[in-house]
C-alpha cells in the first residue's frame, strides 16, 4: 500500500510538472523546441526514475501510475503536432482565440484538418475489420464502445492536437479533459492497429473518464459563468473552458461512458 502511494505521488507530480511547463508563457518556441525537447525528456526521466524506485520497494508495474505519466508526456508532444497540423492546414480561422472557443470553431478546425483524421478514420476501420473475431468475443455493450471509440479517436486526437497548441501558453481545459481523452482513444486505436493489448491502456480510459466526469460536472457552472473570458493570461481564461461549457453537459458523460466501456483486443497484455 505504501509503496503504491509513493508509485502514484511521484507519478502526479509528474503530471503536475507537466502542466505547470505547459502553462509557461514560452510563445511557439514552446510546442516546437522547449516542450518535446526539453520537456519530454525531463518527464521519461522522472517516469524512468518513478519505476526504479518503486522496484527497489519490492513493488510491480503500476499501471495507474503509468497512465498518469503517459498525460504527461502527451502535454509535452501534442501541442507540437499542432502546430505541424495549423503550418500544414494554413487557414484555421481566428488563431488568437487561445483554444477552441465553441463548438463552431471545433468544427472549423476539423473541417480544415480533415485530411489528417480522415486518414485515422480509415486506420481504425481497417483494424475493426482485420480484428472482427476479437470484436465478437466482447459484450455486446463493449463491442459498442470501442467501436465508437475507435471511430471517434482520429478527430478527438486531431483537436486535442490543434487546441493544446493553441493554448501552450496557458493550459485550460484542454490540458485537464481533451487531452486524456485524446491519448486514451489513441492507445485504444494504437491496440486495435497493433493487435496488442497495452496495461496502460484500460488505466488511461479510466483516468479519462474521470476526467470527463469532472468536465460534465464543471460544465453547468462554466455556463452561467457571464461571459467567459478569453484573454488566454490565466488557466481559467483559456478558450476551451467556453467549449465545455456549451457541449460538456452533453459530450462528457458521452465520451465518459463509452471510453470507460472500451477495450482493447483480446490478446495478452503488454508490459
Amino acid at each position: 500500500m505504501v509503496t503504491r502511494a509513493v508509485s502514484l505521488a511521484l507519478a502526479a507530480s509528474a503530471l503536475a510538472g507537466a502542466v505547470w511547463l505547459y502553462t509557461c508563457s514560452l510563445w511557439v518556441w514552446g510546442p516546437v523546441l522547449y516542450f518535446p525537447f526539453v520537456g519530454a525528456p525531463a518527464i521519461a526521466g522522472m517516469m524512468a526514475l518513478r519505476a526504479a524506485l518503486v522496484r527497489k520497494l519490492g513493488g510491480g508495474p503500476d499501471p495507474t501510475a503509468r497512465a498518469l505519466e503517459v498525460i504527461a508526456l502527451g502535454a509535452m508532444l501534442f501541442p507540437g503536432a499542432g502546430f505541424f497540423i495549423v503550418m500544414c492546414v494554413g487557414d484555421m480561422g481566428d488563431r488568437g482565440h487561445c483554444g477552441l472557443l465553441d463548438a463552431r470553431a471545433a468544427a472549423t478546425v476539423l473541417g480544415a484538418s480533415s485530411p489528417f483524421w480522415l486518414a485515422g478514420v480509415v486506420v481504425a476501420l481497417s483494424a475493426l475489420s482485420i480484428r472482427r473475431s476479437s470484436l465478437a468475443h466482447l459484450r455486446p455493450y463493449q463491442a459498442v464502445a470501442t467501436v465508437l471509440t475507435l471511430l471517434v479517436a482520429p478527430p478527438l486526437i486531431v483537436l486535442a492536437f490543434v487546441a493544446t497548441c493553441w493554448e501552450s501558453n496557458c493550459g485550460g481545459a484542454s490540458v485537464v479533459v481533451l487531452l486524456p481523452a485524446a491519448i486514451a482513444a489513441a492507445f485504444t486505436l494504437a491496440a486495435w492497429t497493433s493487435g496488442r493489448s497495452f496495461a496502460t491502456g484500460a488505466p488511461l480510459r479510466r483516468v479519462a473518464a474521470a476526467a470527463l466526469a469532472a468536465g460534465a460536472v464543471l460544465s453547468p457552472v462554466l455556463s452561467y459563468r457571464a461571459p467567459l473570458a478569453h484573454s488566454c493570461e490565466s488557466f481559467w481564461t483559456t478558450a476551451t473552458w467556453g467549449l465545455l461549457a456549451e457541449v460538456g453537459w452533453a459530450a462528457c458523460p458521452c465520451l465518459a461512458a463509452v471510453l470507460y466501456f472500451a477495450r482493447d483486443p483480446l490478446v495478452p497484455a503488454a508490459t
